[in-house]
C-alpha cells in the first residue's frame, strides 16, 4: 500500500488503465444489447448471432457511431482482432493462475503472493494493451471524428464509474 501512496504517478496511470478496461467492457456489453434490440424477428439463429465475429460487429457499430468510412472501418476491425487476440492470451494466463491458486486453497505452504503478483502484472499488461488499443483507434479518426470518439469515451467512462446512471436507472440521491 505504501507503494501507491509514495508513487502517485503510478497510481494515476493504473487508475486510468482500469477505467479504460471498464470502458471497453461496458462498450462491448452495451453494444451487444443495442445491436440486438428490435431484431427478434430476423431469420438469423441465436447460435449464429453468438458466433459472429466480435471484431466485425464492433467495427461496424463504431463506424456508424463515429462516422468511419470503409477504410477506417477495415482498419479498426484489424485493430480489434489484434486487441482481442493479445488480451485473450493474457486473460487465459490469468485464468490459469487463478485456477492454480484456488486449487491450492487448502495448502498452507502454497506461495499465493507470487501467483497474485503474476496476475497483477498480467492485469497491468491488459490495461496497457487496452489503452494502446484505444489510442490506435483514435489515431485513425479525422479531427471531427476525434471529437465524437472522445465524447463517447468520456460518456462511457462516466457510466462505468457510476457518475452517470445507465439507461433505465435513476440517479442515486
Amino acid at each position: 500500500m505504501n507503494f501507491f501512496l509514495q508513487n502517485r504517478t503510478s497510481t494515476i496511470i493504473i487508475t486510468v488503465l482500469i477505467a479504460l478496461n471498464l470502458f471497453s467492457i461496458y462498450f462491448f456489453v452495451v453494444h451487444k444489447r443495442i445491436s440486438h434490440r428490435g431484431h427478434s424477428s430476423r431469420s438469423v439463429s441465436k447460435w449464429q448471432d453468438r458466433n459472429k465475429d466480435k471484431s466485425d460487429s464492433k467495427a461496424h457499430f463504431l463506424a456508424k457511431q463515429i462516422g468511419f468510412d470503409d477504410t477506417q472501418t477495415d482498419t479498426f476491425q484489424k485493430l480489434l482482432k489484434t486487441h482481442f487476440k493479445k488480451s485473450g492470451i493474457m486473460r487465459k494466463e490469468m485464468s490459469i493462475l487463478r485456477e492454480q491458486m484456488f486449487e491450492n486453497i487448502g495448502n498452507p505452504e502454497f506461495g499465493k503472493d507470487s501467483v497474485v503478483a503474476k496476475i497483477g502484472i498480467l492485469q497491468t499488461q491488459i490495461e496497457i494493451e487496452m489503452f494502446d488499443h484505444f489510442q490506435a483507434a483514435r489515431a485513425i479518426c479525422n479531427e471531427k471524428q476525434k471529437v465524437k470518439f472522445d465524447k463517447m469515451v468520456q460518456r462511457i467512462v462516466k457510466k462505468i464509474s457510476g457518475h452517470e446512471p445507465r439507461s433505465g436507472q435513476q440517479k442515486p440521491e
